[in-house]
């Protein structure tokens, strides 16, 4: 994989850096969904992948553009964080971590 095969867009991107993005990419991960997504379609090769956290894929697109599209979609459930902090509790699950990071500049 090279420079060129995953294109990542920060929130905090303009649309003409964006627009720099040197397609085609053989992956491309959408966080922010709406019109961020469906320029997504424009740097994904085809036969690539676009994966969204953010929203559904405008009717057509994927398929337009030959590219498989996957949406990833997660919702909170306390009933399953009471049971993993549980598991930790318990010693079965041991959590690693690498770094931290203080919540002030």
């Amino acid at each position: 994989m090279n420079a060129h095969d995953l294109a990542i867009k920060p929130a905090n991107i303009s649309h003409a850096e964006a627009a720099s993005v040197p397609p085609p990419c053989d992956l491309v991960f959408d966080m922010i969904g709406g019109d961020t997504l469906e320029d997504s379609f424009d740097v994904g090769k085809p036969g690539g992948t676009i994966v969204s956290i953010k929203g559904e894929a405008p009717e057509g697109y994927a398929e337009e553009r030959s590219v498989t599209f996957h949406q990833f979609f997660m919702e909170p459930d306390g009933e399953q964080l009471a049971e993993i902090a549980t598991l930790i509790t318990e010693g079965a699950v041991h959590p690693v971590v690498d770094s931290t990071f203080p919540l002030t500049t």
